[in-house]
């Protein structure tokens, strides 16, 4: 069966747009696709115009696991991406590395291996990694998934501001809605057999956010619409999607025009 169906996907150069629904509807397929990892069986995927590669698209990628190299350290590993692409010297490629891992917090823990690192520590290397091309597109699958509750919303916090200060275009595939509310201007909700988009919903909060909007009445009701639409799709009868909500207390960047199916 199409693991994707007459998908049709505008994202804005800056704007942040998460990915919601059960599993096996497509949101990772959908990934691959725009990434160039997976070629649609119709179709296309162009991110600033471009159909090539990853890294022609300018795209950086987070998965769910880290996906770290255990013989290199933190900067090592930051640091490979720049040296495959033998463009700077093996001095510019530390200094850009240690920029990035500057930006999510890690510094001090540069010659750490992977082993010496919690499992979000591990994810928020693989961050930077996906952030030292200058990667203009950050395409997430869950990569804060395996993290406590705490800890992923405070990254889900320092994300969003690093988003901003570098005007990255997102797209986060998450089971989370109150992740999806917190790290997107837009959430677009997916059903499956096929994986289509069924609803959408614009969150109106504002671009500098801080861990108080989390409590606000639109946070809570950007939440609520999302859970309305899984809701009407029978998309919560599966049981794999977060619905916890906090409760208040008063030029075209990606395109996607797509079938696929599931290739093993």
């Amino acid at each position: 069966h199409n693991e994707l169906q007459n998908i049709d996907l505008t994202i804005h150069p800056g704007e942040s747009v998460a990915l919601v629904g059960p599993s096996g509807c497509g949101k990772s397929t959908l990934l691959r696709v725009i990434a160039g990892l997976l070629e649609p069986d119709a179709g296309t995927a162009e991110v600033f115009g471009s159909d090539g590669s990853p890294s022609e698209r300018g795209i950086g990628f987070v998965f769910q696991e880290a996906t770290l190299f255990p013989w290199l350290n933190a900067l090592e590993n930051v640091a490979m991406p720049l040296e495959l692409q033998k463009y700077l010297s093996a001095a510019d490629c530390r200094e850009h590395a240690r920029a990035a891992l500057k930006d999510v917090g890690l510094l001090q823990w540069a010659e750490k291996y992977p082993r010496e690192l919690s499992g979000g520590m591990k994810q928020r290397v693989a961050l930077a990694r996906a952030l030292v091309t200058d990667s203009r597109v950050l395409l997430l699958d869950e990569p804060f998934a395996a993290i406590d509750a705490l800890r992923r919303e405070r990254f889900n916090y320092e994300l969003w501001r690093l988003a901003c200060k570098r005007n990255l275009t997102m797209l986060v595939v998450t089971h989370s809605i109150n992740e999806a509310v917190s790290m997107s201007h837009r959430v677009v909700v997916m059903a499956e057999d096929p994986g289509r988009i069924v609803g959408e919903v614009t969150v109106d909060l504002p671009e500098q956010r801080d861990l108080a909007t989390w409590s606000s009445q639109n946070f809570h009701d950007a939440c609520t619409q999302v859970r309305q639409i899984l809701e009407e799709t029978g998309a919560l009868m599966h049981g794999d999607t977060d619905t916890s909500m906090r409760c208040a207390e008063t030029e075209t960047g990606v395109h996607a025009h797509a079938h696929a199916h599931a290739r093993n």
